[in-house]
């Protein structure tokens, strides 16, 4: 597969091509892409940043954050469980669907 010069599809090609369909849905190459690449951008919004979000949730209220990341509601939210395939940071460090509550 050639990537010309874009190694994580940021727009180089339609999002409608099959090579596309493929690099998204192999699990290798999204946990190397948001282990090594990804950056959060929470600052960058107002009104949905995770304390503003982590004030609505009760503290008997319980959150699953999937594709949590770096985890940015543990210790923000009291009840709070993290599952993603990337991050050491996740409660669980598995796919949704490999994930057994």
């Amino acid at each position: 597969m050639e990537y010309h010069g874009d190694k994580y599809h940021t727009g180089a090609r339609p999002l409608h091509s099959i090579d596309f369909w493929i690099i998204m849905h192999d699990q290798d190459y999204l946990n190397d892409y948001f282990r090594h690449h990804w950056k959060p951008s929470e600052d960058a919004y107002k009104f949905s940043a995770y304390d503003v979000i982590a004030q609505k949730i009760l503290s008997h209220e319980w959150l699953l954050d999937v594709g949590c990341g770096h985890n940015p509601f543990k210790g923000r939210v009291k009840n709070v469980i993290g599952v993603d395939p990337a991050m050491d940071e996740a409660d669980f460090r598995v796919t949704i669907e490999d994930f057994l509550a």
